[in-house]
């Protein structure tokens, strides 16, 4: 959009949802300078493949789909997202979640310059990690994101929010410091509580505590589809000579299928077209995608400047250049941050000077490369940000692995036993690439060990109930436990209403906030199942996603509930044990089926007997990797 065509888009904005709400000029021309400086700002992006290089957010971005998450029911369910789409306007609270790379921040800044477009409404983008929560949360954005620092102004944005027409959109809840992220929840329900009418889009990895935010409708993004991620490719050069080599390069090897977990990923898809354009090789290994884009950074030409190399200012070849980025990495994954002042930013690479006491060079040169000549960081305004969070994750694994060997098993077992151990799913994904030996003798095996030791504590024979469902049963509640409640109430267009009552309901009796709920209507009667995920469930998807094999499939056989299975209107029944609601097989079946996060045919569990086979194979391993004799025979 020109800039005239912009303008004239404000104003019709600023028109329909500021002029009449009695806000003063100084106020309208912040509001509407707010817009403008935003929709330009949105309509660039800067991705890992442009480098230092900035291209239209519109050329760059594949539409991506959303789906329910696990199960759950939405009008967003499979919405190709091109904008801010008329969907949209029926969902007042919406969480968008999913992993690193997905493109969370990239759909919904194509959604803010939308909005602008069309006018639908007054759209207002916060980036959470840069707020302080100390003090009312809506004055903190208006001064912080808007500049209204009086009180009149103050009071302006008040009324703006009053009004119901903006469309907020909180960005990446999982960048705040743990230590401040139930205050956060609690400030963002009081400000929605306040100001109900208006939509708020919040995006955030997978959290736990994203369960407390209430009445959230959530949604996840769907992979990639082949076609999908050879157009994400093509978009990167406008189908040029990179994108053609490498796509045909996926079909003739036949690698799409080897590599279908990177290109189902719009990150690891753009980090697989960085890689290629610098070797022109593919690799297969996630930690291999983040090596070779590092080292196309830091050695690639600039065609664009007639094949120029970026000098590097801080003198340090690849080699070390690495080395300072493992402890950067490390150091700064510790602060649970990945935006910095100019001080924070400094200081981190003044404690990797101090640990890499026999390089040498100047901070202020080092964090000049890292924006230009390796341009791993950008900035944005008087901040100092990884270029993605993964990039921060990667150079922390590699300081785990290489620099941290004394440590190595106290980190990785931390890491592990952390009540936050879903912040650090992705970096344990990279680990165990990086260190798979390690990761399976550290992490893997005493899982497999702790499985074996509550699975046979926990399964018994049950009278009258099939042995397969009981052991469906203890390996479901391994990861997860359940509630079941019912009601005779009448909900006349669907069960997520009741759904909604029985989610706060639950919290204001136990005080725990639960990962996910359905239901059903059975018999003139409605049934709520609630369910919460486990500490351990990051882990255990981890390995599924690792397909290691120590799962398998278990079709559902539904049952039905037996009337009121046996509970009072009002209570919460717990699936907590083997032999709950075992008086019928249908009880039974109904209460394992109430404790299935997906609605799809069947369960993916763990198998004991897979668990003893697999736990062997690793404890062989450790044993052949300290006999020595074995290794050096014949040397």
């Amino acid at each position: 959009m020109d800039e005239k065509r912009l303008e004239a888009a404000i104003e019709r904005i600023c028109s329909e949802y500021v002029d009449k709400l009695g806000i003063c000029n100084v106020g309208r021309n912040l509001l509407c300078n707010y817009l403008k400086t935003n929709y330009i700002d949105y309509s660039y992006i800067q991705t890992l493949v442009m480098r230092d290089r900035k291209k239209f957010l519109k050329k760059i971005y594949q539409p991506l789909t959303l789906s329910t998450e696990e199960g759950g029911i939405s009008i967003l369910d499979g919405l190709t997202v091109n904008g801010y789409d008329e969907e949209f306007s029926s969902v007042r609270l919406l969480q968008i979640v999913d992993v690193a790379g997905m493109g969370k921040s990239t759909m919904t800044k194509r959604m803010f310059l939308d909005i602008v477009e069309k006018g639908t409404g007054y759209p207002m983008y916060v980036e959470l990690r840069r707020l302080l929560f100390s003090e009312n949360l809506e004055d903190e954005i208006a001064v912080s994101t808007i500049g209204m620092n009086e009180n009149i102004l103050r009071e302006n944005f008040r009324n703006l929010l009053l009004s119901g027409n903006v469309i907020m959109f909180l960005d990446g809840y999982d960048e705040i410091g743990a230590d401040k992220r139930q205050s956060v929840i609690e400030a963002i329900n009081a400000m929605i509580n306040k100001y109900p009418q208006n939509a708020y889009i919040l995006t955030s990895r997978p959290d736990p505590n994203l369960v407390g935010f209430t009445g959230f409708q959530r949604v996840n993004i769907n992979p990639l589809k082949k076609q999908e991620a050879f157009q994400l490719l093509g978009r990167y050069d406008e189908n040029g000579e990179t994108s053609k080599l490498l796509i045909r390069r996926l079909h003739d090897k036949g690698y799409y299928a080897a590599i279908y977990d990177f290109l189902k990923n719009p990150l690891l898809c753009s980090l697989l077209f960085a890689a290629f354009d610098y070797k022109q090789t593919i690799p297969l290994k996630k930690h291999l995608f983040y090596s070779q884009v590092y080292e196309a950074y830091f050695e690639k030409h600039d065609l664009s400047k007639g094949d120029y190399v970026h000098e590097k200012k801080s003198g340090l070849d690849i080699f070390d250049f690495d080395k300072v980025l493992r402890i950067v990495g490390f150091e700064s994954l510790k602060l649970q941050k990945v935006e910095y002042s100019k001080d924070e930013i400094e200081a981190l690479i003044d404690l990797a000077h101090h640990f890499c006491s026999d390089l040498q060079f100047e901070v202020r040169d080092f964090l000049y490369d890292i924006l230009h000549s390796v341009p791993l960081f950008s900035k944005d305004g008087v901040y100092f940000k990884w270029n993605h969070k993964s990039l921060q994750e990667y150079f922390a694994a590699r300081y785990i692995v290489i620099d941290a060997k004394e440590r190595q098993d106290t980190i990785m077992t931390e890491l592990y036993n952390s009540d936050h151990v879903d912040k650090y799913a992705n970096l344990l994904d990279i680990l165990y690439d990086l260190d798979n030996y390690n990761f399976h003798r550290l992490l893997t095996l005493p899982f497999l060990k702790d499985f074996m030791k509550y699975y046979q504590f926990n399964f018994r024979k049950v009278e009258g109930i099939d042995d397969d469902t009981i052991k469906l049963r203890v390996s479901l509640l391994y990861e997860r436990k359940g509630y079941i409640s019912y009601t005779n109430r009448k909900y006349e267009d669907s069960v997520f209403d009741f759904i909604l009552d029985e989610w706060d309901r639950f919290y204001k009796m136990y005080g725990e906030r639960l990962s996910q709920s359905s239901g059903l209507k059975v018999s003139g009667l409605t049934f709520c199942r609630l369910l919460k995920h486990k500490k351990n469930y990051t882990f255990i998807n981890l390995l599924r996603h690792r397909n290691v094999p120590i799962f398998r499939r278990v079709n559902k056989i539904i049952g039905a509930p037996d009337e009121n299975m046996r509970m009072g209107e009002g209570e919460f029944k717990e699936i907590g044990a083997y032999s709950d609601f075992s008086y019928s097989q249908d009880a039974y079946n109904f209460a394992n089926t109430s404790l299935s996060f997906k609605n799809d045919g069947y369960f993916t569990i763990i198998d004991n007997d897979k668990v003893k086979k697999y736990a062997e194979k690793i404890e062989d391993m450790i044993f052949e990797r300290n006999s020595s004799g074995s290794i050096f025979d014949g040397i």
